[in-house]
């Protein structure tokens, strides 16, 4: 009988695309006020900005939300009509957009198949 250990599995495996984070994850929500009071008092995230009908954004209200390296954007539709109060409607609350998955720069090239400096790139 054969005994495989899981550090001799785990040294054998390789991320293939190693992701470092992400620059926000966006949920489409039926009352973001709300929301991001309870991810506030809850987790402890704490609100750094707002767009809405103050700054000049007529059809959509929201909350960016931020804890170490974690950001959420909580959007709500202030109207009954548009594409956001139309997939909420449809779908509930839930993660719409995930902004840029950030990888190495070495990982990006080798996904393209090219290895140049960054003189190159001008």
């Amino acid at each position: 009988m054969t005994v495989t250990h899981p550090d001799s599995v785990a040294e054998s495996v390789q991320d293939t695309f190693p992701i470092n984070g992400t620059d926000y994850i966006e949920f489409y929500v039926g009352n973001a006020k709300q929301a991001a009071l309870f991810y506030q008092s809850a987790f402890g995230f704490q609100m750094v900005a707002y767009r809405g009908p103050e700054t000049g954004v007529r059809d959509r209200v929201s909350y960016l939300l931020v804890q170490n390296k974690i950001r959420l954007v909580l959007t709500s539709p202030l109207g009954p009509d548009g594409d956001i109060a139309e997939r909420v409607r449809l779908h509930g609350d839930g993660a719409w957009r995930r902004s840029r998955l950030r990888t190495t720069c070495a990982a990006r090239r080798r996904r393209r198949g090219r290895h140049r400096r960054h003189q190159d790139l001008r």
